[in-house]
């Protein structure tokens, strides 16, 4: 009797199991052959695409990967079960699939990118610098000095403000291994500022007490966020142009709450994470918006691959003209800059290096020499400042 029934339990068991892999790999099949296999622009990145057949030996050995790149990104059911994922992962195990993304303390992001495969290693060193040498240090401030120069001596003024990011302004939130490694660390940023001689550390900004003072009503950048929003990005355009240009405000920028998903959403689809953030409250009277491709005629091929781009012209006698030249956290802090400016012109130069030397040039002399700026503003959070003084002094000049 035992015997039959442990048989019969087995049987149920393998009918279970058989049945559950059927539904797994069934279900999205049939959902692939009736087309629900739409593809999620979330993702940020392109589809893989369907190779075509081999025609060569070398062809044939890369073949199956990308076949499996291909199918992969195109399995029935896909975005509704990367969501599902995405959901048990965090809801369980308050973790993400993907290792640029982690939770540290009080539920907050913290975003990296991987260097060399491991997760973490490039944040650290930008933002806390650990590991970062003595002559490092020396070097980024180097760069940072001949960018100044270089400007300077085509008749330009341009200044910096380096952003603090979450792992500097919030480091009592990171990880426990990863705050272990950043304690007793000196921040980049404060280095370079160490090494400057007097008139050039004048020209760098690093609003890092202002947005770490623990006084302010809500958090410098949201606890979901990798950027910063309109609330900070306000508060240290108005510090930078009043306090320490001395600019009189022309007008003030109505705003409003909005709620926003997380911009890190993209590395966890299906979690609907996010926060309210403040945001200009448009139109503006006396002040006209433009963004995108159609903003600087003439540029149209240029913007459309820098895309982020963006300008604001507030007719006012006297008042001057502004170049911001940015990484992704410029275009949050483009129209706060026009309460001081009667014209800004606005670009994110993550995609600089998909110019042509021929789009390069032209661009340079709309920006640099047509438009003529009174002022240029080099505005990038603390981990470009690796790489943005040296690339952009020589990709400009």
């Amino acid at each position: 009797m035992e015997k039959q029934q442990g048989g019969r339990a087995r049987r149920v068991a393998q009918a279970l199991f058989i049945g559950l892999a059927v539904l797994v790999i069934g279900l999205p099949f049939m959902a692939q052959m009736l087309g629900f296999n739409r593809w999620n622009p979330g993702e940020n990145r392109a589809q893989a695409p369907v190779p075509a057949l081999p025609a060569t030996l070398a062809e044939l050995e890369a073949w199956p990967a990308q076949l499996e790149s291909a199918l992969s990104d195109r399995f029935g059911l896909r975005s509704d079960l990367v969501g599902l994922h995405a959901q048990l992962l965090f809801r369980l195990f308050h973790s993400f699939a993907k290792p640029q993304v982690v939770l540290g303390a009080g539920d907050r992001l913290f975003y990296s990118w991987l260097d060399d495969g491991r997760p973490f290693t490039a944040m650290v060193r930008r933002m806390c610098g650990y590991g970062v040498s003595a002559a490092e240090q020396q070097g980024l401030a180097t760069a940072t000095a001949t960018m100044l120069r270089a400007f300077q001596q085509d008749g330009l003024r341009l200044d910096m403000l380096v952003v603090p990011t979450s792992p500097v302004l919030y480091p009592a939130a990171l990880p426990a291994w990863l705050r272990q490694r950043c304690t007793g660390t000196t921040l980049p940023t404060s280095a370079v500022l160490a090494r400057l001689a007097p008139e050039e550390r004048d020209r760098v900004a690093f609003p890092l007490d202002l947005l770490r003072n623990p006084a302010l009503p809500m958090p410098s950048i949201a606890l979901e966020r990798f950027h910063w929003d309109g609330w900070a990005a306000s508060m240290v355009a108005a510090w930078w142009a009043e306090d320490r240009h001395g600019l009189p405000r022309l007008r003030d920028l109505p705003t409003e709450r909005v709620f926003q998903l997380s911009d890190l959403s993209g590395y966890f689809l299906g979690l609907e994470l996010g926060s309210q953030v403040l945001e200009p409250r448009w139109p503006v009277p006396e002040l006209a918006r433009c963004q995108g491709v159609a903003c600087f005629p003439g540029l149209e091929d240029v913007s459309g691959v820098l895309a982020d781009v963006s300008r604001y012209h507030g007719p006012r006698p006297g008042a001057g003209r502004l170049l911001i030249l940015s990484d992704s956290f410029g275009a949050e802090a483009a129209p706060w800059f026009a309460r001081h400016y009667g014209d800004v012109w606005h670009f994110a130069l993550n995609n600089l290096h998909e110019l042509s030397s021929a789009q390069r040039e032209r661009f340079r002399q709309a920006v640099l020499e047509a438009y003529r700026p009174d002022q240029v503003l080099v505005l990038v959070h603390d981990g470009n400042l690796f790489t943005f003084p040296t690339w952009l002094a020589q990709a400009l000049r």
